[in-house]
């Protein structure tokens, strides 16, 4: 009795493993097809596998999928014009805030640092968990769609230009936010940074002052 409950405890999880790896295989397919929705719903006929680092980096595609694959060349990052450079990648196009595009990226990165339901695994935690290679991978995986998602916030709210030069864009602002604290103000106006002249509390982008209500201007500041 005893060994026939173990044979089918380990039939079931054979078929089990079967229907992941047959998620899995079928997701790519619909992926490598910008088939987004379907490569979800290939997903979603199991239970979220966070375990499998495969599942979880396929999991992330499907919102890359729909952010139309936010591909950007990274080779374009310049170590000494570090945030110009973010804010000029093909990917940081963006006109309004909370883009279609921006928020499947941040699915896409909430995806993979809250896989595991803590909602704060670091890299030491995916190396432990998945090995030195798989862990690696996600972690390479975060990084990436975290310098295209500050791309896409630097060049918004910083009002870029196509070259990334802050303040030059089709916007007003000369600054991210306005600064209306006095030791901020003080400091602005007395150094006198390249950009950001001079801090009057009007400076900042329209998308991060009233009317926008405060919960909305924290999550935004918060994300970027």
């Amino acid at each position: 009795m005893i060994k026939k409950f173990i044979l089918s405890i380990c039939l079931i999880s054979t078929v089990y493993a079967n229907d992941v790896e047959k998620a899995k295989q079928l997701a790519k397919f619909h992926l490598s097809a910008y088939e987004c929705d379907n490569a979800v719903l290939a997903l979603s006929s199991v239970p979220f596998q966070k375990n499998d680092s495969e599942y979880i980096s396929l999991y992330a595609d499907t919102y890359l999928c729909k952010a139309s694959g936010l591909k950007s060349d990274l080779t374009q990052i310049d170590s000494i014009e570090f945030f110009s450079s973010l804010a000029s990648l093909n990917t940081s196009t963006e006109i309004k805030p909370d883009s279609f595009e921006y928020k499947n990226g941040n699915s896409a990165f909430q995806t993979l640092i809250k896989f595991d339901g803590t909602g704060f695994p670091d890299t030491k935690s995916r190396l432990q968990k998945f090995g030195v290679k798989k862990g690696t991978e996600l972690s390479i995986k975060v990084l990436e769609i975290a310098l295209n998602q500050f791309g896409k916030f630097l060049a918004l709210y910083g009002n870029a230009s196509l070259r990334g030069e802050k303040g030059k864009g089709r916007f007003q602002n000369s600054c991210l936010f306005s600064y209306t604290q006095t030791d901020a103000m003080g400091y602005v106006n007395s150094t006198q940074p390249t950009t950001c002249l001079s801090a009057t509390g009007s400076e900042g982008s329209k998308f991060l002052m009233a009317p926008n209500k405060p919960e909305v201007i924290k999550r935004r500041l918060c994300e970027g």
